[in-house]
């Protein structure tokens, strides 16, 4: 797994170092300070991958209704897009 990095306390995203070094080439800079992400779980949360979002497992919004819905295995179960691993800075 790649190790994940946060421009600053206020992102909501992470990126891996590869986006960083493409930043300071864009913008002429030699070096950055970022924030290392952390990973954390919070109970009856996940993360859509498809729709890079926060959803609620007690309402049911990952499954079959789901548009973007593709089992891991290829038959039923749980999404690919699915991911119980949250980040934040460290």
């Amino acid at each position: 797994m790649k190790k994940l990095y946060f421009e600053n306390n206020d992102c909501e995203f992470c990126f891996p170092e590869a986006y960083f070094q493409d930043l300071m080439k864009e913008n002429g800079l030699y070096e950055i300070e970022v924030l290392k992400a952390e990973k954390y779980k919070i109970d009856d949360i996940f993360w859509c991958k498809e729709f890079q979002a926060i959803g609620e497992i007690k309402l049911d919004q990952c499954g079959r209704e789901c548009k973007s819905y593709s089992p891991r295995n290829g038959k039923s179960g749980a999404c690919k897009h699915y991911s119980k691993t949250l980040y934040k800075p460290g």
